[in-house]
Order: C-alpha cells, then structure tokens, then sequence
C-alpha cells in the first residue's frame, strides 16, 4: 500500500472513531439527565425489558403495592415479562392459581380472572406509585 493510500486509511478511521465516541458521548449526555423509572413507572413501560426486570424487582423487594401491576402484566405478550410477573407474585402472595407463563391463552385467562377475583375479595394491597 502506498503511504497517501496508509494516510487516507488512518484518516477514515480516525474519523470513524471520532465519530462514534460523539454519538455515545451524546447518548451519555442524553441519558444522564432523565432520572431512574420508578418500579411503578418501568411496570407500565412500553419496553419488554423495562417491564421484566421491574417485576422481578417487585418480588425482591416483595412490594405488595406491585401486586395489581403483576396481575396486569400476567397477561403481556411477553413470555419474559409473564415469567418475572408470576414468578414475583408467587413471591409476594404465595399464590399462583395454576397460572403458566407458557400455556395457551384461554388458560392463561382463566388464572388470571382468579388473580383479578382474589384482589377484589382480599384486597390485600394498597396501589402502589
């Protein structure tokens, strides 16, 4: 290779680099600004994984105000986000009312309108956030 030929080369790539630190740096900059979702928040989130991992968060955490967003999101199109929210309502409850995050959607109703029918009869939780 020729050294005008090396030259352009390093410049391109330079340039490439350059370029890609400023659009991180931006996203940074962005990002760093916005101030955390609540649990409450990232249960309502339009993003799967927002969802999921705020579920999860709710049964470490073992927040009984969750119990009503769990019972929502029980009924996701996501199978992550129904895995975190039953997985987290067995936590909190001790319940799961045969409810699988895998099973065809009539069965999945079917729980689900147990879970829905166990909040109105307990009511033992307080809406959360």
């Amino acid at each position: 290779m020729r050294y005008a030929d090396q030259m352009r080369t390093n410049k391109a790539t330079q340039l490439g680099v350059a370029v890609c630190l400023a659009a991180v740096a931006s996203a940074c900059l962005i990002g760093c600004g916005q101030r955390p979702l609540s649990l409450y928040e990232g249960l309502q989130s339009g993003q799967h994984d927002v969802v999921a991992r705020s579920a999860v968060k709710a049964g470490q955490q073992r927040d009984v105000g969750a119990v009503p967003y769990l019972i929502d999101r029980l009924e996701h199109e996501s199978p992550a986000v129904r895995v975190a929210a039953i997985g987290s309502l067995r936590r909190i409850t001790g319940r799961d009312f045969g409810y699988s995050p895998l099973s065809d959607p009539s069965h999945r109703r079917k729980a689900v309108r147990q879970w829905r029918q166990w909040l109105t009869d307990a009511r033992p939780v307080e809406t959360g956030g």
